[in-house]
């Protein structure tokens, strides 16, 4: 996938006619460079137990009952920030869901903010995650075995929690199976 100035900004996969995905060019970077420095070639892939998604802000005062305050800064920041990320499932098995709830709205991770900056920090819009999971992603590869704090909103209400960080290459699917002369996937990735 290329943008309007010719630069490659991601691979589009075709799996089947029901089904494709896209890869940010940032994830294959990320893995080369990985590769190139080391002689293993267990790339990092941290998993912390939670679907996130995208929730527009008008939506996360009106259904999650957002601070309305904390929009209001948003806005005099006069930044481009539309969008919250909230928690959209959570695995049965991870360690996170005793602390954090689908419907959590996350503003921050490991200390870095995603959708507003404290006044207190150092931190610019620039350095924010925003709506770029793939910042949110790179945090968390950078943590595998280790933890990562997370503040999320919560009816309102501000919970911190730390999660750990668990590596997914050994669920990485090995195997596959050929049906009418299609591969197919006959396991799925389950985080434990």
């Amino acid at each position: 996938m290329f943008n309007n100035e010719g630069k490659v900004i991601g691979i589009h996969c075709s799996g089947s006619s029901t089904t494709s995905y896209e890869l940010r060019v940032e994830y294959i970077r990320d893995a080369m460079e990985y590769l190139v420095q080391h002689e293993d070639n267990n790339v990092p892939r941290g998993d912390i137990g939670l679907e996130l998604e995208f929730l527009r802000l008008p939506d996360a005062i009106l259904h999650y009952n957002f601070p309305v305050d904390i929009v209001k800064e948003i806005r005099k920041l006069k930044s481009d920030i539309k969008y919250s990320i909230v928690v959209h499932m959570i695995s049965p098995k991870a360690t996170c869901s005793a602390s954090l709830k689908p419907g959590d709205i996350v503003v921050e991770l490991d200390g870095i903010p995603i959708i507003y900056v404290l006044s207190n920090t150092t931190i610019t819009t620039g350095e924010m995650i925003k709506d770029n999971i793939y910042k949110f992603d790179k945090i968390v590869n950078g943590k595998v075995g280790k933890t990562v704090n997370i503040v999320v909103f919560r009816n309102g209400e501000r919970i911190e929690s730390t999660i750990p960080v668990i590596d997914t290459f050994p669920f990485k699917i090995r195997k596959f199976v050929i049906c009418a002369g299609t591969k197919q996937i006959i396991f799925v990735l389950i985080v434990v």
